[in-house]
């Protein structure tokens, strides 16, 4: 079975590169795909290539907000990717690997900072996407992302807000959900690696 299943998913460049495409197609920021080279037919994959139009000067999201924890000019920046993220949601995509090294920032001489989804291989589509999931994604991103509480908050709450999902009832569970799985994340993390999960600030 694991022999068939190698023979016929697509490889993580191409998988990438069509959805890169199609979150293009909703106007979603991610790097330029040029390029994509699977050299196999009907034989196991051994080797795939991707090439990207470079995004440059950059800094992971992660790092960004790390060393601007308390900098009130992140939260243009925030709403910003709320919305995208909850537009990518409504659109039925999951990313499955949505964290602070996976969203990168383009820092130019003059303007705002531009914000790009990156990584996109291990994400699929679904028409709709279950709520536990996009907790998942939101929680990954969550435990990856130094913030105060309340700019989790706001970026929760406007996410919602994109989503048509703005209850005050609807808000509660949700910050439970994600704050119930960003623990658990934190306490996987640190027993596998040993890290002190204070290090990624307050949860929601």
């Amino acid at each position: 079975t694991a022999v068939i299943k190698n023979l016929l998913r697509p490889s993580k460049a191409l998988t990438e590169w069509r959805n890169t495409l199609a979150l293009r197609t909703l106007n979603l920021p991610t790097a330029t795909p040029l390029a994509v080279g699977t050299p196999r037919r009907w034989s196991p994959l051994r080797s795939s290539i991707l090439v990207m139009e470079a995004i440059w000067p950059l800094i992971s999201l992660g790092t960004y907000m790390s060393e601007r924890a308390r900098d009130a000019k992140t939260r243009p920046l925030m709403n910003t990717l709320a919305h995208q993220v909850a537009q990518m949601h409504n659109a039925g995509f999951y990313h499955r690997d949505l964290h602070g090294g996976n969203i990168v920032c383009k820092i130019p001489d003059n303007g705002p900072v531009q914000i790009y989804l990156v990584d996109l291989h291990e994400g699929f589509w679904l028409g709709r996407i279950p709520r536990r999931w996009a907790v998942r994604d939101l929680a990954r991103l969550n435990s990856t992302l130094v913030m105060s509480v309340a700019k989790r908050v706001r970026f929760l709450k406007h996410y919602l807000h994109t989503r048509r999902l703005s209850s005050r009832s609807t808000q509660r569970r949700w910050a439970t959900e994600i704050e119930n799985y960003t623990r658990a994340l934190w306490r996987r993390s640190r027993n596998r690696h040993g890290i002190d999960n204070q290090k990624y600030g307050a949860p929601l």
